[in-house]
């Protein structure tokens, strides 16, 4: 009977020392996450922190609390009426040829009429003297349904890396899209 309490014990033991190990060695995506506030929240409250609005006019930028799984509080919510709102966050990029992963999840509302507002996520590169568009992916769904890009870039000092997140433009996308969870992460 001692016997079998002791090897349960020392396998617990075990077990939550080597999934404690497991994690400290593999490392944590958050070391390589560039994106300071993809969930759109600080200290339990909505926030835009870390994100530059295109539009001054606060009707087109709202939270909400639908979000989805995993994704906090508060997700950011867009407005597309006659114009493409975007929010963009800037990156200091690292000198050298690199990997990112560019991810997000969105949800389109209930459309307005017959057609629903369509999302779409970009990655660009600026440098001193130009403005490079990399990589674009537009996107529409009523459920929540994470986005990716992946994209290798070679920068040098001083470069930025802008991401933003914002809606495709046309007379006939109307409504708000949903995004939560941003995530840039450099891969190498």
């Amino acid at each position: 009977m001692r016997f079998s309490i002791f090897l349960s014990t020392f396998i617990l033991t075990l077990l939550a020392f080597s999934c404690k190990d497991s994690t400290t060695m593999s490392g944590t995506t958050e070391d390589h996450e560039l994106i300071a506030n993809g969930s759109f929240e600080h200290h339990g409250n909505p926030s835009l922190d870390g994100w530059h609005q295109s539009y001054s006019d606060t009707n087109f930028v709202l939270f909400s609390t639908d979000t989805p799984l995993n994704g906090g509080h508060y997700s950011v919510s867009l407005l597309n009426n006659w114009g493409t709102p975007e929010l963009q966050s800037f990156v200091a990029a690292p000198k050298g040829i690199y990997r990112y992963h560019l991810s997000v999840w969105s949800k389109s509302l209930p459309p307005v009429g017959w057609v629903g507002a369509m999302g779409v996520i970009r990655i660009d590169h600026q440098t001193t003297d130009s403005l490079f568009h990399r990589k674009l992916l537009f996107f529409s769904d009523s459920l929540w349904t994470q986005y990716t890009l992946l994209d290798t870039i070679n920068c040098d000092q001083g470069d930025t890396l802008i991401i933003s997140i914002s809606l495709g433009s046309g007379q006939w996308n109307w409504g708000r899209t949903l995004f939560d969870n941003v995530s840039f992460l450099k891969l190498d």
